[in-house]
């Protein structure tokens, strides 16, 4: 889960809006007409083999943290990709980030994977770890 500032907020759902079809929506969080968070997975990788594995996504506004609208927007998601047959989440998350390390392990995931300074963000190279979930 990712705590976004407004203006990063509206730069994440354009790209959400334009690939839709090629996503699974676990639904969006709204507050008096704003958009407070979303969620939704896509192919972890385009090779047959890997139909049934999705990489997970999972935006709640900054000022929205600690409300559980990502425990709520992930739980839908997951029964969605259930109800869609998908086998294997993954999430991966920018380092550090207890919040969100905290809400995938409540949810199942497990730790599978960490890669040293491979994203670059806010002008520093971060770290990314890999949570994993089994459906």
């Amino acid at each position: 889960m990712h705590c976004l500032r407004r203006r990063a907020r509206l730069r994440h759902l354009q790209p959400l809006r334009a690939r839709d079809r090629d996503h699974v929506r676990g639904g969006a969080a709204e507050e008096d007409g704003v958009v407070t968070g979303y969620a939704y997975a896509s192919a972890w990788k385009t090779r047959s083999a890997y139909r049934f594995s999705v990489e997970s996504t999972v935006y709640v506004a900054a000022d929205h943290c600690g409300r559980g609208i990502g425990t709520r927007l992930y739980r839908a998601l997951i029964a969605a990709l259930r109800e869609q047959n998908v086998h294997y989440v993954t999430g991966g998350i920018a380092l550090p980030n207890p919040a969100s390390v905290a809400l995938h392990e409540r949810l199942g995931f497990r730790k599978n994977g960490h890669f040293s300074e491979v994203g670059f963000k806010f002008g520093r190279w971060v770290d990314v770890g890999y949570w994993e979930l089994i459906l």
